[in-house]
């Protein structure tokens, strides 16, 4: 490196960084911490399970806009229905959450649109569950064009909530559900 880079940069106030240094020292923290097992994130690794489900759906002419193109909010309408029906397929309809006093808020949501969907196209939802903790779901999700574009990706964070909204830790506080959920659901 040239050695300009190195030398210390003065900001005004007699304040000196050495921001190489500096940066050099972080990344050898973060080394060191990852010898030892810790995390250097805040955010857990992201985890893949293999509980995949698929469901069609057709386009609804009210669910295009004036373009002939489906509405950007629509497409959490869809991550909706495949997060639902994924439920379903493990013999866990969401009504069976609430019975039990158990609701899944969406803590963040996030989708990229690929190509556009039109009327009348058939979509394929694909959802997947990415990672499960006893107080949070992750989900993800891969809407298919008919001929195997990808249209949209997606996914969405929930966490378990009692019927008055605050976080539960569902291994404890249903442990038949928690054990109904985690059995079909594989690291």
């Amino acid at each position: 490196m040239p050695e300009q880079f190195w030398a210390p940069h003065d900001l005004g106030n007699k304040d000196i960084i050495w921001a190489p240094l500096i940066i050099e020292r972080i990344i050898m923290w973060g080394n060191r911490r990852k010898e030892q097992g810790i995390s250097v994130n805040k955010i857990a690794p992201k985890e893949r399970h293999t509980l995949v489900n698929e469901i069609q759906i057709r386009v609804r002419y009210e669910e295009t806009d004036r373009m002939g193109y489906v509405y950007h909010g629509k497409y959490f309408t869809w991550f909706e229905v495949g997060r639902t029906e994924l439920f379903r397929s493990m013999g866990l309809p969401y009504t069976l959450f609430e019975e039990r006093g158990i609701m899944l808020p969406v803590t963040r949501a996030e989708s990229r649109y690929r190509v556009p969907a039109g009327y009348d196209d058939l979509i394929t939802i694909q959802t997947t569950v990415t990672r499960l903790t006893p107080a949070r779901i992750n989900f993800e999700y891969s809407l298919y064009a008919q001929d195997g574009r990808v249209i949209a990706e997606g996914n969405t964070g929930h966490a378990f909530v009692d019927s008055s909204g605050r976080p539960v830790n569902l291994a404890k506080r249903d442990p038949e559900l928690w054990q109904r959920i985690t059995c079909q659901i594989t690291t």
